[in-house]
């Protein structure tokens, strides 16, 4: 194997495994690429993966980064499992021609093109559908959203004609009968009750799209009439659909926050934690966090007092400069140490200065902490339904005349055939079609009836849930004797943010192999000579 030609074909096949999209050299043997095929197909997932093309939150954490990210990043930001944000980070950069930079410790840099959403729709059709279904989806819902009302209407005006048609024909029959003549006895008329199908038609939906995300569904309460007919039936979506993308958001903030080594109580208000008494001073069950730890690749380590320290190596790592000083110079840097009070005195490194800066920005955010919103994860209770209040007790009210009118309607259809009236074709046909009027009037009741009570007891268990993260809250503020000793020795596993500079890419595949020296391979293709001479 004297051919480097020779020897980049083997490290091609060696490094297969991360599919036809890119080569990325193995400069250093921490970076161990058997992770890459290690994907998890577990909550996180969605329907995207199957058409193989990156989720929409990868999309938007991707732009909020500026194009240039870690894996590690994007699933902070996306609030994603590590691994599925790696899993989409190489589809998308597979697909719109992204480059990957690889670090001196083996860390993946992707970085995308400015334009990638439109190099995404045109490589992949699967994803250009998908963009056109998302814009004729919400008229799609629309229609659907109203269609329960028109039916309702309709059902309405069936159930009640057919009440007429068949109170007049026996009233006709018995004068008939009686030797009496007489016309159209009256009966019940759909009209009667002073409701006209024509007078729904001139609401308007002011209610936003039920696919629009739901805090800005409810920021815009008010709705027509048809759709309040759909929400008093099937309600208006959960409120808390994001919580779980929100819970390792949230962590992963907190985790870098800590230098990348946190306790279970400072997790704990962002998971879904038991609850804890008064008298609980020792937590020995903390399986509690084993979703964010599994997500987020924490290691567990146990101190010499028996306690768990949660640490996280790939969140001490980013590609994003959250201060935005790396790139400034000694002299901005040290301006901005006087200007928030701090002594430059006796700090003569860069690195020295950033790090004094850091350390004051964490102070000043734990002091702005104090008296502030709660800051757990708190989910919100689901509401019955957002129409308004009107126009629930007429959709409710409505429902139950309809299903009222039907079992009535049922009683004069059987005793029409008892009495051998002659309805006619008018009657086949309302004996063909009453069916789906009786299983109608009675789903349109019982689903809100139902809704009602799984709501109760989902809103309790979601109080529950709340009550439990405030009480880990109030027991990492306590100054608990246990809680401080945990929390010096993850204070002595913490370290730096570390964030990828420009000196510290050692391969990238946007650069030719003569740009990046002169054989930037020597050391692996020495130890692969070595190993294949014994």
């Amino acid at each position: 194997f004297h051919s480097n030609e020779m020897k980049l074909l083997l490290l091609a096949l060696l490094t297969a495994k991360l599919g036809d999209a890119f080569l990325i050299p193995r400069t250093v043997k921490k970076f161990n690429f058997g992770h890459v095929k290690s994907f998890r197909m577990d909550a996180f997932e969605s329907f995207d993966s199957y058409l193989n093309i990156p989720n929409e939150n990868i999309l938007k954490a991707v732009e909020k980064s500026g194009k240039r990210a870690l894996a590690q990043d994007i699933s902070a930001m996306a609030g994603v499992d590590l691994n599925q944000s790696k899993k989409n980070l190489q589809i998308l950069a597979s697909l719109t021609g992204g480059n990957l930079e690889v670090t001196n410790d083996g860390e993946i840099v992707y970085n995308f093109p400015e334009n990638f959403r439109s190099i995404l729709r045109n490589k992949s059709t699967a994803f250009k559908l998908q963009e056109n279904f998302k814009k004729i989806w919400p008229l799609l819902f629309y229609c659907i959203r109203i269609s329960f009302g028109v039916f309702l209407i309709i059902s309405l005006v069936i159930v009640f004609t057919g009440i007429s048609v068949i109170t007049s024909t026996s009233d006709r029959e018995d004068d008939r009968r009686n030797g009496r003549s007489g016309g159209f006895s009256g009966g019940i008329s759909p009209f009667s009750f002073g409701i006209s199908p024509l007078d729904f038609f001139y609401y308007r939906p002011y209610y936003g799209y039920y696919s629009t995300p739901i805090e800005e569904r409810q920021s815009v309460k008010k709705m027509g009439f048809f759709e309040s007919v759909f929400s008093y039936i099937f309600g208006d979506g959960d409120p808390n659909t994001n919580i779980e993308k929100e819970k390792i958001s949230k962590v992963a903030d907190v985790i870098r926050k800590n230098g990348g080594a946190v306790i279970a109580e400072q997790i704990a208000p962002y998971l879904n934690p038991p609850s804890l008494s008064d008298s609980d001073s020792v937590v020995v069950d903390e399986s509690f966090v084993l979703p964010a730890v599994t997500a987020l690749n924490g290691v567990p380590q146990v101190t010499d007092d028996g306690d768990i320290i949660y640490v996280f190596p790939d969140l001490k790592t980013t590609a994003n400069d959250s201060l935005g000083i790396n790139g400034k110079s000694t002299k901005e840097i040290k301006y901005l140490l006087e200007s928030s009070g701090i002594s430059a005195k006796g700090l003569f490194e860069k690195d020295e200065m950033i790090r004094a800066l850091k350390e004051n920005l964490k102070r000043t955010q734990s002091a702005s902490n104090v008296g502030t919103a709660t800051p757990i994860v708190e989910e919100k209770e689901i509401e019955f339904s957002i129409a308004d209040t009107g126009y629930k007790f007429l959709a409710g009210g409505l429902g139950i005349l309809n299903l009222g009118g039907a079992l009535y309607l049922r009683t004069l259809l059987q005793n029409a055939a008892v009495k051998g009236l002659q309805l006619g074709s008018y009657g086949i046909a309302l004996n063909g079609i009453f069916p789906l009027l009786l299983t109608y009037g009675v789903a349109y009741n019982a689903i809100p009836l139902f809704r009602y009570f799984r709501n109760k007891i989902q809103n309790r268990k979601i109080e529950e849930r709340n009550r439990a993260r405030l009480s880990w809250l109030k027991l990492l503020r306590s100054g608990n004797v246990n809680v401080e000793r945990k929390l010096r020795a993850a204070g002595k596993l913490a370290v730096d943010l570390t964030v990828v500079k420009e000196g510290d890419i050692a391969y990238s595949t946007a650069k030719d192999l003569a740009e990046q020296g002169s054989d930037p391979f020597k050391d692996e293709f020495d130890d692969f000579n070595k190993r294949l001479s014994k």
